[in-house]
């Protein structure tokens, strides 16, 4: 396997046709994995606007460590970039990834009740624990509805940047 990172226009034509890939295309690091014969097995994305980060890998190549490898090189790099965190929308109901985050250093922050989606934030940066901070302050002045429309329109935002 091999990993490039590049920004999501570079390989926005490769992308075509995978799940996600206009979010991929608008990413401003991108981390591609390829099998022996070029063809992506995986991608993670990390958009601008509270760096949102977007994973995918096929399925024959789940469960081989590629979506971890490809999570940690691409918050390695966001981590050294202003906001210096990233952020992770998953369902609710994702066991795998939301203990790969985990293990990476994410908090859970919100939950979106409206979507059934966790909100989950890295902490490994002074950024990374103020943006934690601050998130869950929002979830005590704020009710869930309000919260998730607010994400929703973040989220819509990150596509069109």
């Amino acid at each position: 396997m091999k990993f490039f990172l590049s920004n999501g226009k570079y390989f926005a034509e490769r992308l075509q046709g995978l799940p996600f890939a206009t979010e991929f295309a608008s990413s401003k690091i991108l981390v591609v994995c390829t099998d022996a014969a070029g063809r992506i097995a995986g991608v993670c994305g990390i958009r601008s606007l509270l760096n949102i980060a977007v994973l995918y890998v096929r399925k024959d190549y789940r469960g081989k460590g590629i979506g971890f490898q490809l999570l940690k090189k691409a918050i390695e790099t966001a981590e050294r970039q202003p906001p210096n965190f990233v952020t992770a929308t998953i369902a609710a109901n994702n066991a795998v990834i939301f203990h790969i985050l985990c293990k990476l250093g994410f908090k859970q922050v919100l939950f979106l009740s409206k979507s059934h989606q966790i909100l989950m934030v890295t902490s490994a940066t002074r950024m990374g624990r103020l943006a934690c901070a601050f998130l869950q302050g929002v979830r005590l002045l704020f009710s869930d509805k309000l919260i998730s429309y607010v994400h929703f329109w973040l989220y819509t935002r990150t596509l069109s940047n």
